[in-house]
This record gives structure tokens, C-alpha cells and sequence, in this order.
């Protein structure tokens, strides 16, 4: 990604859990509005999509994303366009970006897949474009779909179900940015003390972000090794 020492994972840890890296809908929403060090946020929640094909279903490993997640990663489409605020308006919310490489061994590189209809978890979404490259973040997702925030979601403090991204401003440093973000959760432990009371606000560099993950697939495959 450009300039990735600038980007960051925003998280709402649980006392005794490093590996807990999961933030609430609300958190995100506070942040987004109070945090003037970040230049872009984004939330996702994993999506598990599944593609009816003529002949076959296939699980995709799929994401929801607000709309400024692929602006945030500096990501750029290989054909059509990337996810943006109008894709969360009613009515304009079944439209997915895909992976180049879901793109190549699917759809067999199909220069004019971008505006067709495929069926997900029982409904047509209409594809928008192609990402290029391999995702790293996260890794290997296949299906993009935008996250819409209710408000009833926007008010959820409780519920860590979702991962944050976020890129610091030009010009801005680390230091600044956590000291601002500290600040916040401070702000956040007070006002809702019964959510946060067993949770800390964390944050860390991107690039960590797989890091967890990766040791985490490591246990699991040890476990079904053994």
C-alpha cells in the first residue's frame, strides 16, 4: 500500500485478550467524527458470500467495508471502480468489487464482467469492478460489499464485531495520533461505562494486523495436524 507506516488498526481491546482486535460500530462512528489526525476511516466485517453458479455454489471469502475502506488502503480497481458513498444509498447497495484473482480463475478474465449480475447468498448484486492485485488486507478476500451503518448501529457500544482501519494525515506523527486516539478512548470509557468497562482502546501498525492472524492459522493447522 502507499506510504503504509501511516496506516493503522483501531481496536477495542478486552482486558486479557492481545489478540482481541475488534472495535464496536459505535467506537468507529465516534472516531470517524472526532479524530483529526486521521485523514480516512474505515470499518469491515467479515462476509461469508456464497456464489451460485449454472452448476455449483461456492463460498467466497468476503468482506463488508464502509465506503471510504479502499481510499483509506490506497487500493485502485483494475477495471471498473471501487465502492464509494453512493454505493450505501437505498437501492444502491447490491454491488460488489471482486478480486483479480477470483476475477482470472472464475470468471476466466472476462474483460466485460463489470456491470453484469451474479447471485449471492440468494441475491443479485451487480459487479462494479476489479481490484487489482492480491489483497493484503485483508488477506485473500475474494467479494467486497458495502457495510451500511444504521443508526441503530451507530449507537451500538457494546458489540465488538468489526475491524477498523484508518490512515494518519500527511505530515502527522504516530505520536500525535495515539496521543489523540488515547484521548478518545478515555472519552469513550466514561461516557459508556458499562460497555467499556472490560475493554481498553488499542491501537497498532497495519502490518501487524496479519501478523496475529497468520500465528492464529498457525494454531489451527496445528490442531487439525494433530
Amino acid at each position: 500500500y502507499p506510504h503504509p507506516e501511516q496506516l493503522l488498526d483501531i481496536a477495542q481491546v478486552p482486558k486479557g485478550c492481545n489478540n482481541c482486535i475488534y472495535i464496536t460500530s459505535g467506537g468507529f462512528v465516534t472516531l470517524r467524527r472526532r479524530a483529526k489526525t486521521l485523514a480516512n476511516v474505515a470499518l469491515v466485517q467479515s462476509w461469508t458470500a456464497i456464489l451460485r453458479g449454472p452448476d455449483r455454489a461456492e463460498a467466497l471469502a468476503g468482506e463488508r467495508v464502509t465506503p471510504d475502506f479502499f481510499h483509506t488502503l490506497g487500493d485502485r480497481a483494475l477495471l471498473g471502480r471501487t465502492l464509494g458513498p453512493a454505493d450505501t444509498a437505498t437501492g444502491h447497495r447490491d454491488v460488489v468489487v471482486i478480486s483479480e484473482t477470483l476475477w482470472r480463475t472464475r470468471f476466466g478474465a472476462d474483460s466485460v464482467l463489470v456491470g453484469r449480475s451474479m447471485v449471492i447468498n440468494g441475491t443479485p448484486f451487480t459487479v462494479v469492478g476489479v481490484l487489482a492485485g492480491e489483497p493484503v488486507y485483508p488477506l485473500h478476500t475474494e467479494v467486497w460489499a458495502p457495510l451500511v451503518i444504521p443508526p441503530s448501529m451507530a449507537a451500538d457500544h457494546h458489540w465488538t464485531d468489526y475491524d477498523m482501519v484508518a490512515r494518519a494525515r500527511d505530515g502527522v506523527s504516530m505520536t500525535r495520533v495515539r496521543a489523540e486516539l488515547a484521548t478518545i478512548a478515555v472519552d469513550e470509557a466514561r461516557g459508556y461505562p458499562d460497555d467499556m468497562k472490560s475493554t481498553t482502546g488499542a491501537n497498532r501498525p497495519l502490518a501487524r494486523w496479519n501478523e496475529s492472524n497468520t500465528n492464529m492459522l498457525w494454531i489451527l493447522s496445528a490442531h487439525v495436524g494433530l
